[in-house]
Order: C-alpha cells, then sequence, then structure tokens
C-alpha cells in the first residue's frame, strides 16, 4: 500500500477515537457502553468525579488540536513529494536535452 493511504488510515481512526473520546468526555452525565452500541447510558461517577472533568476535557482539546496539526503536516508532506516528483522528472529531462546538445555541438565541432 502507498505510505500516504496507511498514514492517512491511520489518522483517520484516530480522529475517529478523539471525536469517541471527546462526545464520552463532552457529556459526563452520559456514557457510551461498547455493549450498548451508541445506547446512552447514565454514568456511575459520584458527583465529587464531575469536577474532575474539565481538565481531562481541555486534554481532549489538546489532542484534537494535536490530530490537525497532523493532517496539516501530512498534507504538506504529500505536497513536498509531488513537488520533488516534479522536480526530479524536470532534472531528468534537463539531462537528456543537456546530453544531446552536448553531442550536437561535439559532432558540429568535429565536422569544423
Amino acid at each position: 500500500p502507498h505510505p500516504n493511504t496507511t498514514s492517512n488510515r491511520r489518522l483517520q481512526q484516530t480522529q475517529a477515537q478523539v471525536e469517541e473520546v471527546s462526545v464520552t468526555w463532552a457529556h459526563p452525565a452520559v456514557l457510551r457502553s461498547p455493549h450498548h452500541g451508541t445506547r446512552p447510558l447514565i454514568s456511575p461517577l459520584p458527583p465529587s468525579l464531575l469536577p474532575s472533568f474539565p481538565p481531562s476535557l481541555q486534554v481532549v482539546d489538546i489532542m484534537r488540536v494535536n490530530v490537525d496539526k497532523v493532517l496539516e503536516r501530512d498534507q504538506k508532506l504529500s505536497e513536498l513529494d509531488d513537488r520533488a516528483d516534479a522536480l526530479q522528472a524536470g532534472a531528468s529531462q534537463f539531462e537528456s536535452c543537456a546530453a544531446k546538445l552536448k553531442n550536437k555541438y561535439w559532432w558540429k565541432n568535429c565536422k569544423v
């Protein structure tokens, strides 16, 4: 598989996990159970633990920003790779044309 395809798939999975965590922590009274799909359940957490949720939200926000930065970085790397390929193609064409021109003038010089 192409490296960009694999990394894009990995990034999409990470984004989905971040979104799942975001949804769970955004609503402290509602949790998602793997046994019940997306059906909300009432949280068994005691009220004393609820004040600890805002720092967790900050962590989720930081994770979301980091995922966005990774996606942006991946896009920039992909663009850079495309530019490098174009530059390589141009360099190969230049090398070929330069060799032909060199031979042309070498033969022209020999005839004189």
